[in-house]
């Protein structure tokens, strides 16, 4: 069962002080290398990717920041949704692997299609 790590993804944390236009920016770019890193993983590893959940109308996201036991940590990026404790306890390692391959799968199908 996966546990929910509190923390926030470096480059994503608030920043004091920082204007909204210097953190958006700083957050996108942040968010865009987690992404590319998820896609870029080998299948087998869970580490570093990025979990999908849809939850109302929109997307939660969390990033896999321990494999086993499997723990991971909310992405407070665009929508910020989170997807409820449930689905996050009832998360396990083998079900975590079918989700990132699944992610991967529609991320190569998107770049095949764009030429």
């Amino acid at each position: 069962m996966a546990q929910l790590n509190a923390g926030v993804p470096y480059g994503l944390e608030d920043r004091e002080g920082e204007s909204a236009v210097k953190a958006e920016a700083r957050k996108t770019a942040a968010f865009g290398a987690m992404e590319a890193n998820s896609a870029a993983l080998h299948p087998d590893t869970l580490v570093g990717g990025i979990l999908n959940f849809a939850v109302d109308g929109g997307h939660a996201k969390y990033l896999v920041v321990h494999g086993r036991p499997l723990q991971v940590q909310h992405i407070p990026y665009a929508d910020s949704l989170e997807a409820s404790i449930h689905v996050i306890s009832r998360l396990n390692w083998q079900t975590a692997r079918v989700l990132l391959k699944a992610e991967r799968d529609q991320v190569t199908a998107a770049r095949s299609a764009a030429g």
